[in-house]
């Protein structure tokens, strides 16, 4: 049985070390009798302000009631402002247990993962390995915690070993591959002097540095050796495997755990014990014991080609969600592509309730904060219930729940991510592998932008539909009762004695600032200033849209004629009614006019 809930708030899920977080989390959760509920971004770094609002908009939709208790993976949400706001909101509704990971916390406890032995001991790796002295190191951002500890663990390695700390071998940088590019950059400038080896505060940047090392005609490790930190498949993958370390994220996981159960019983935390290893690969000048051939096989004699997964090019997948014509044909498409995702237990996609109402979607935007109050059970896939499952709008539920249901009968782990386009919200998915301690992978996050992208598509032809239907209702109305019988007679007058007129509106050139052309603007010219609008209206219904199309050529070129000096040079737009059509005498009476009056 289940026993309570615990969340886990953290900025991307399927990255090395936060998957590795969630596995330990999990592990311990699922042992004590718990369900983990992971709330996450998709990507922690987002380059546009729109992405960073729908990305980040998932926090907002926690009912922090349900837990049991709180995990923050705090140095993993890295939009601007938002893990203070995470923060200040639990610090106003929440009263139970609280960790935070990798940042301090005004209000809650907080603890550091420490790679200062990792890096001590990679410092150590090549100075006794390979006997190297001259070692460069290039940490994160200054002031950052973990970058200061990193950079504290090189001197002292260097130190206990009677190694000379120089500071012309110091960089720093953002924890971002351009970072290694930038300190390889700085380091060419004096080939004859290159370090020997260079650690890197991680992957990213260590892999940065090799690829323009490389690019630049030089080797690794046969000119520099290069180290990087917190391996994972990318470093691992190289050409040359990336010596590195194992980082112990499910232990950290474990201790958030373990933690929370603490605070929950009014205890005392205990002090946290990691094993430290290191990854020995090949860019340092190892020889590795276990080929690249052997690492990347498969450990299925499936293949995504012939299973037809993701990567198939059998995959037409967002082919069938943008081209769908309806929300019931796009949520058929989205569940029959669900065995794209490996060793799903359970998938659900909560709609917010705009989708209930097309006819609102022109005036009405998708909320850009929160969740609708009633969530749509749209797609709802049990592999165990198949049976059971519900594709569909006809269900709903109270978005404080977060699904329509758990099940209790044992823990199992639920992964939340928003589904969004730019800063609209419409919805949310979750994704569960029952009580496999896991998170999910690189294909359900390409996937689900899929999803994405198949609502955005839909949402644009259900807009256009909206705005097609009402103009059809605008320009197809007959039945004219009262003052609109008045309004029509008055419009039939203006059209019988051609009382219009013609605002000119200058357009500018942006360069310059001089007048490029005009723009005819029609306007009414009887004693009832009718609006345009409504003009063309009440002309379609007496089928006399062609004598407006007639009168506005006739009166405009008329206008420029009289007045050369204004319009001499310049052009001059005028606007046609889309769908009229002039008799044949009328055309060529235009086409003369235009001739004559050389206007374009």
């Amino acid at each position: 049985m289940v026993k309570g809930k615990i969340a886990l708030l953290l900025g991307q899920a399927d990255e090395t070390y936060q998957s590795g977080f969630i596995r330990g989390v999990m592990s311990r959760g699922f042992e004590l009798g718990y369900d983990i509920c992971v709330f996450s971004m998709y990507i922690k770094y987002q380059n546009n302000k729109d992405r960073e609002i729908g990305d980040s908009n998932i926090y907002n939709l926690i009912n922090y009631d349900m837990f049991d208790g709180v995990i923050i993976l705090a140095d993993t949400i890295q939009t601007p402002g938002v893990k203070d706001a995470i923060e200040e909101k639990i610090h106003q509704v929440y009263n139970g247990p609280v960790v935070c990971v990798d940042a301090d916390s005004k209000y809650f406890f907080s603890f550091w993962s420490d790679g200062y032995d990792l890096v001590y001991k990679e410092v150590e790796h090549v100075i006794k390995q390979h006997g190297m002295k001259d070692i460069a190191y290039l940490t994160g951002r200054r002031s950052h915690k973990h970058s200061e500890r990193r950079l504290e663990a090189y001197k002292n390695a260097l130190k206990d070993n009677g190694i000379e700390i120089r500071e012309d071998r110091i960089f720093y940088g953002d924890f971002w591959y351009t970072s290694g590019n930038s300190a390889a950059e700085i380091l060419l400038r004096d080939r004859e002097h290159l370090p020997e080896a260079i650690v890197c505060a991680n992957d990213c940047m260590a892999i940065g540095f090799a690829e323009e090392i490389e690019r630049r005609g030089l080797s690794v490790p046969g000119d520099i050796a290069v180290l990087g930190y917190g391996t994972g498949e990318e470093g691992q993958h190289c050409p040359k495997p990336l010596t590195s370390t194992c980082v112990p994220a499910a232990d950290y996981g474990l201790y958030a755990v373990d933690t929370i159960m603490r605070l929950k019983d009014s205890l005392e935390p205990e002090k946290p014990y990691y094993k430290t290893e290191l990854f020995i690969g090949e860019s340092c000048g190892c020889r590795q014991e276990i080929s690249d051939v052997e690492k990347e096989r498969r450990i299925s004699w499936q293949s995504d080609n012939s299973e037809e997964g993701y990567y198939s090019i059998h995959n037409f997948m967002m082919d069938d969600l943008s081209g769908s014509d309806n929300l019931s044909e796009l949520l058929s498409s989205i569940y029959e592509n669900i065995f794209q995702l490996r060793g799903v237990q359970r998938f659900n996609i909560c709609l917010n309730d705009l989708w209930l109402s097309p006819e609102k979607m022109i005036s009405t935007e998708f909320q850009e904060r929160g969740y609708s109050d009633k969530m749509i059970n749209a797609v709802s896939y049990n592999a165990s219930r198949v049976s059971e499952s519900v594709i569909g709008t006809e269900k709903s539920f109270e978005r404080e729940a977060l699904l329509p249901d758990f099940d209790t009968s044992k823990p199992h782990g639920y992964i939340f991510t928003p589904i969004y386009i730019e800063s609209k919200a419409f919805g949310y998915a979750m994704v569960s592998y029952g009580d496999d301690p896991r998170s999910y992978d690189e294909v359900y996050r390409l996937w689900i932008r899929d999803v994405a992208r198949g609502f955005e598509s839909l949402r644009r032809l259900m807009v256009m539909r909206e705005f097609e239907k009402r103009r059809n209702e605008f320009f197809n109305s007959k039945s004219l009762q009262g003052p609109e019988d008045k309004e029509q007679s008055e419009v039939e007058k203006i059209l019988d004695n051609n009382l219009l007129t013609y605002h000119f509106q200058p357009i500018v050139n942006s360069t310059d600032g001089e007048i490029y052309s005009y723009e005819a603007l029609m306007r009414s010219a009887s004693e009832w200033k009718i609006p345009p609008i409504q003009i063309i209206k009440h002309a379609d219904s007496l089928n006399r849209i062609s004598d407006v199309e007639r009168a506005t050529f006739v009166n405009v070129l008329g206008i420029v004629d009289e007045n050369p000096e204004l319009f001499e040079g310049k052009k001059v737009f005028i606007n046609s009614i889309p769908g009229c059509k002039l008799e044949y005498n009328d055309f060529v009476a235009v086409e003369k006019m235009l001739k004559k009056y050389k206007v374009k």
